[in-house]
Formats: structure tokens, C-alpha cells, sequence
């Protein structure tokens, strides 16, 4: 894994997300903080918990950050070990992300390390959560799988993209997930029938679910904006703050 170009890429943006989010966090905070319980050695599972001055390499340059991947392949990172009891009140998250060929770059890797975030954000929370990877046809769905990151790095399409399958895939994780919070992330434009359009409306409604449309280097918003409870335009090169902010919202 430490071999992978793009596997690095994604773990360092992934801390920086973290750091931000935790700071928009501690801004918003107005109750008391979980009970610290002490440090420990972590890996990436355990990459929210980070200690501050371990995730500050971060924000250091090239030497920073290989240091941090290193400590990170070698679960040797410090964090906080919380007691922090926390009754399931909240649906799972589930996440969509565009794979199409014009994603390559720096949007993949934003968007992959948010696919991450959000998984590892369910587990700290007792959530239950789900990805996709889609592309432009119902037999363009990755699955994604935080424990296997060799995988999730070379998960992509070449053709267009096509939003029914992973809103048809959505509509059938309320069925059985309510109260969902769902990310859809793409940079493309794509007509939307009216009836699966209608359909997903309506079980994202009767689920309590909700849609959080996230939307890279594209003006056009109005497909997305259709069947989603808030959209998030972003520039073509999304950062960790970007991230840090969507990530509050869950």
C-alpha cells in the first residue's frame, strides 16, 4: 500500500479532512466533550481520533506528510482513547461517488478520501454505512470497502455518466436504512427521467432519509438540486476544508 502513488494521495487528504472537520466540530461544540480515557496507537481506523500534533504534519510539507504516512502504515499514530457511549439515534450514511473518466485527478482523490471519511465517521458513531463507486450503467457499481484501499484506488470507468443506478441503489438502502444521510458526489451533467426522479422523492421521504448533493466544477445544478435536501458547488479542485464542512453536516 505505501507503493501506491494514488493510496497516498488518498490517505494524506483523508487526515487533512479530518483535521478540518474536527475543527468545524470544536467550533460548533455547545455540550460537554466525551471523556478522555487516555492514548493509544492507531492506524487508519482510527484516523479520527488523531492527536492534534500528529495531524499538524500534515500542514508541514512533503517531509510532514511522509511522516505521517509512515506512522499511519505502521498504526503508530497517537490518539485519543474516548469512553464515549453513544445510543444509535441516528440513521446509517451512505455515500455515492462519481467514477467517470473526467473524475481522474485531483477530484478522484478528494472524492475517494471523502468516501472514507464518511465510513470511518459511521463506525466512530455506531452508524451503519455504505459506498458506491458508479459509472454509467447498472453494471458500472463498485462497491467500496474501507479495508481495502488497493481496490478503491483503481476503482474507475471510462464511459459517461448516468445517475439512475445509484439513485435506484439509494432508494433500496432506505428500504432498509431509515433516517439515512446520502452523499452523492459527481462533476457530471445528466438528464433525470421524471419517474425515477419521483421515485427516489418519495422514498427518500417516507424513509426520513436525506440527500446531500455534492457537486464538483459543474454551474449546472439543477438536476441535482431536484432530489436533493441541500447541494454543495464546489471548484474544480475541492479541498479539505470543503470536505470538513460537509462532514459536520452528518
Amino acid at each position: 500500500m505505501g507503493k501506491n502513488s494514488k493510496i497516498q494521495e488518498i490517505i494524506k487528504m483523508l487526515g487533512r479532512m479530518r483535521l478540518e472537520a474536527l475543527s468545524v466540530k470544536r467550533s460548533r461544540i455547545t455540550h460537554s466533550a466525551p471523556i478522555r480515557r487516555g492514548v493509544e496507537t492507531v492506524g487508519i481506523e482510527g484516523i479520527e481520533r488523531v492527536l492534534p500534533d500528529e495531524l499538524a504534519n500534515l500542514a508541514i510539507g512533503k517531509e510532514g506528510e511522509d511522516f505521517f504516512l509512515k506512522r499511519l502504515l505502521e498504526e503508530d499514530l497517537l490518539a485519543y482513547s474516548y469512553k464515549n457511549p453513544v445510543e444509535e439515534t441516528q440513521g446509517p450514511i451512505l455515500i455515492a461517488v462519481d467514477g467517470s473518466g473526467s473524475m481522474a485527478g485531483p477530484k478522484e482523490i478528494w472524492a475517494k478520501a471523502l468516501a472514507i471519511a464518511t465510513i470511518l465517521q459511521a463506525k466512530k458513531e455506531k452508524r451503519k454505512s455504505q459506498g458506491i463507486i458508479f459509472g454509467a450503467s447498472e453494471k458500472e457499481i463498485f462497491d467500496i470497502d474501507a479495508d481495502r484501499l488497493e481496490d478503491l484506488a483503481t476503482a474507475a470507468f471510462h464511459m459517461g455518466t448516468n445517475f439512475e443506478p445509484p439513485l435506484r441503489w439509494a432508494q433500496d438502502q432506505f428500504k432498509e436504512n431509515p433516517r439515512a444521510d446520502f452523499l452523492f458526489v459527481t462533476d457530471g451533467i445528466c438528464n433525470l427521467g421524471d419517474e425515477r426522479k419521483t421515485a427516489f422523492i418519495q422514498a427518500k421521504s417516507s424513509a426520513g432519509a436525506r440527500c446531500f448533493g455534492i457537486l464538483i466544477s459543474s454551474d449546472v445544478t439543477d438536476t441535482v438540486n431536484q432530489f436533493s435536501d441541500k447541494v454543495f458547488s464546489l471548484n474544480t479542485a475541492p479541498n479539505p476544508r470543503d470536505a470538513g464542512q460537509i462532514l459536520s453536516e452528518i
